[in-house]
């Protein structure tokens, strides 16, 4: 095998930003950075190599993970600093560890037009890097709505399908999925209100929950609001999302 198949034939080095997991009260560890093993195995079933990167605020250290991995993956987890678009917290405890290794990741990974993939939380500081806005508490887009469904739905297992989302005909996620309507997991308590300026919306609930962004100006990016991590062992258009993305980082 020549260098050049050796390079091609390689998995493609996907960077996973951590979950913040503060100790409990009296305990005498720290905090702990982690990834669920649902995620990383997504990855590596897609043909994909994982590798976790510390949380940090050194930008020397995150442009050094832009130019040594292929893509990148923003997962789940606390909700994001709502101040960022104007609104003091009332929600879910934000984790400022985790916005100030994500949001410049955001920026430093587009501008490197590297594939981006944002699930739950992720979609949502997505949303709020191009400037948009969340709704702390889904409990108030169920009011907005006038609708008492939404919030039951939203807060199903992880490890079943909980409702269906409509996607958008000539998406980047239509092309990925092949269907018009797919069923998902879902597990989060804020959603998007506001969609950030440039990011499109490639899905909605039935109820009108924003369910899926893309960026059309990059090769890949998108956020998805359920959890196909959870699902695409049983689920084939969350297996087909995860080969999308990792057939995005093979090419470089």
């Amino acid at each position: 095998m020549t260098s050049l198949q050796a390079k091609q034939a390689r998995r493609p080095l996907v960077c996973v930003a951590p979950g913040w997991t503060l100790p409990k009260p009296g305990s005498i560890h720290g905090p702990r950075e982690t990834v669920s093993a649902a995620f990383m195995d997504s990855i590596i079933a897609a043909g994909g190599a994982p590798l976790m990167m510390p949380i940090t605020t050194d930008m020397g250290i995150l442009d050094e993970f832009v130019n040594m991995c292929d893509a990148f993956a923003i997962p789940g987890g606390q909700g994001v600093d709502p101040t960022r678009w104007g609104e003091r917290a009332i929600g879910r405890w934000p984790c400022p560890e985790r916005d100030a290794l994500e949001f410049p990741m955001v920026e430093k990974v587009l501008d490197a037009n590297k594939p981006l993939l944002c699930i739950c939380r992720g979609m949502q500081l997505l949303n709020v890097a191009f400037g948009g806005s969340l709704a702390q508490n889904i409990d108030d887009l169920s009011c907005e709505a006038e609708s008492l469904d939404i919030l039951p739905i939203h807060r199903n297992t992880l490890q079943s399908l909980a409702h269906e989302v409509r996607i958008k005909e000539g998406t980047m996620l239509a092309r990925i999925t092949g269907q018009q309507v797919i069923e998902v997991n879902s597990h989060h308590g804020q959603a998007i209100r506001k969609v950030g300026e440039g990011l499109i919306v490639s899905g909605m609930s039935p109820q009108g929950t924003v369910e899926a962004i893309e960026l059309p100006s990059k090769r890949f990016c998108m956020g998805v609001q359920w959890h196909p991590e959870y699902t695409w062992t049983f689920n084939d258009c969350d297996k087909k999302i995860w080969d999308a993305f990792i057939e995005a980082a093979s090419v470089r």
